[in-house]
């Protein structure tokens, strides 16, 4: 999680909210945005950028269109959701 593409320096137009950083949401945002997401674009290390792979093709757009993606997977999940699944859901104090 955080930053995944771009650079934390530079300024943005506009600011986007998704779930997933899909290629769709990228092809419909503005050039030189901030994408916020959950999840992470990249799960594991890129061996290779093989644009027939979609997530080579996503990553190639986002730099075309200088699109940052940042992910609050973890850290989301660290400071808010297992508190709340532990003491809301299940029950624990």
């Amino acid at each position: 999680s955080g930053l995944i593409v771009g650079d934390m320096d530079e300024e943005v137009s506009k600011i986007y909210l998704a779930l997933e950083p899909t290629i769709e949401v990228i092809s419909g945002m503005d050039e030189n945005s901030l994408l916020l997401t959950h999840h992470p674009l990249i799960f594991s290390p890129l061996k290779k950028l093989d644009f027939s792979d979609v997530t080579a093709r996503t990553l190639r757009l986002a730099v075309k269109k200088n699109i940052a993606i940042v992910a609050t997977h973890t850290n989301y999940d660290k400071t808010h959701l297992n508190e709340f699944f532990a003491t809301k859901t299940i029950g624990f104090e």
